[in-house]
This record gives structure tokens, sequence and C-alpha cells, in this order.
């Protein structure tokens, strides 16, 4: 965890930007991975369900990402003065 670090310019908000888009990347390619070359074995070898199978992981892949942005978004916004309020900083006037 990010220890939470006050004072002028504090460097935590950074680092736990960062993390949360590696994190999202990370869960993403591991979830493509595990289905490539876990789940892909299990189908019946013709090349027409291999080709439908690897276009939705494709796909899925990109609705798991998105869907971490959109919580981590959604949660950065509910906890605005908590430490994961920073990794989606609303713009102070």
């Amino acid at each position: 965890m990010i220890a939470y670090q006050g004072g002028k310019n504090p460097t935590d908000a950074k680092k736990r930007r960062v993390w949360f888009w590696i994190t999202g990347i990370i869960a993403a390619a591991a979830f493509f991975c595990y289905n490539y070359f876990y789940v892909s074995g299990t189908i019946v070898p013709t090349q027409m369900l291999q080709d439908k199978f690897f276009t939705h992981t494709a796909i899925a892949t990109g609705v798991t990402l998105a869907t971490f942005v959109l919580i981590g978004f959604v949660m950065s916004k509910l906890m605005k003065k908590g430490k994961f309020g920073t990794v989606f900083p609303s713009k102070q006037r």
C-alpha cells in the first residue's frame, strides 16, 4: 500500500495513479493469457470456432479493462477526500 504523504508537494498521488494503470493492464493481460493458453485448449479444434473465440476474447479483454477504469473512476469520485480520490483528481479552481 502506498503511504499517505502530507505537505506541499506529495508524490503519493502520482504513485497511486501509476499503480492503478499498471494493475489494470496486468489484470487485462492476465485475463487474455488465461483465455488464450488455458481455455482455448478446451474448444473443439475447428477453425471457425477458434476464430470466434479469439474475437470474443479480445472484446472481453477490452470490456474488462473498461470496467476496471469505470469502477475506478466511480470509486475515485465517491471517495474524493480519501487516498483513492487522487487516482482521477477533480480540477480545482
